[in-house]
Order: structure tokens, then sequence, then C-alpha cells
């Protein structure tokens, strides 16, 4: 299914996920230093259908639109899909690593929309977030 989106809601950080957005955001970190930190964070994917994304493979997520581009809703809290998903729907956690092997080409990801400090990536830079997985897996070898 697929939601606009926009940003009613007050970010109150309540964890380091939510600081690091907090601290990009208000320029105190690059955006290649956030990226870095970004892909193993824990993140929950918003889904309308918690039982179908249980029983399958466990990516039915809620995409979002925005000036004709689509988007993964993703958040920093299991709680605050509650602003976002309805009734049967629910989230799926995951880091941010695997969730980058799910999201097809073409498509973004937002991390707490509906929040005033939400951050798209668009998805020319979700493929910059993959280079930044596979640099790191490639040092680890």
């Amino acid at each position: 299914m697929t939601h606009r989106f926009s940003a009613p809601y007050i970010l109150d950080p309540k964890n380091q996920l939510e600081r690091l957005i907090l601290d990009h955001r208000q320029g105190r970190i690059d955006e290649r230093i956030f990226h870095k930190r970004l892909v193993d964070r824990t993140v929950y994917v918003a889904t309308d259908d918690l039982e179908e994304a249980e029983r399958t493979t466990g990516f039915k997520p809620v995409i979002l639109v925005r000036e004709d581009r689509e988007y993964v809703a993703v958040f920093s809290m299991m709680d605050r899909t509650e602003t976002l998903v309805r009734e049967g729907g629910g989230s799926v956690q995951m880091l941010v690593r695997q969730l980058l092997d799910r999201v097809p080409p073409g498509i973004g990801i937002v991390l707490n929309p509906n929040y005033e400090a939400a951050v798209e990536i668009p998805p020319e830079k979700v493929e910059a977030l993959r280079e930044v997985v596979r640099a790191r897996d490639q040092k680890t070898r």
C-alpha cells in the first residue's frame, strides 16, 4: 500500500539512532559519517500486514510517496510505527544493512516519517549506503 507523508510529530530522542539522526540533521556530523554509523543500527520497517510479512519473506513494507518518489518507511523505535501503520499492521525489526538487501533499485528509505526530524534517503543515496556496507565487509575478510 502507498501512503503520503508529512511531519506533524516532534522527535524527542530516545536512543542512539535518534541522537545520530539529530546530529546529522543539525549538521554536527556529515553525511559520510552518518552513513557509516547508520548501516549497523536496528530499524523497524513499517508494514500494513504484519501477519503476511511474518509468514513470507518478512518484507512487505509500507511505501510512502513524496514528490513522485517512493520510500520504504522505517523507524528508529517500534513504538514510533504507530503514527503510520493501520490495524493489522506493525513492524519488522532488522539492521539497516539487512534492509539495504531488500530495498529494490529506484526506491528510497525514510527514517521516522511523520516526525520533524525525519531523514529522507533518496534512491541514489541508498546505493551509497550499500557501498559503505560492501567496503566494510571487504575490510573484515
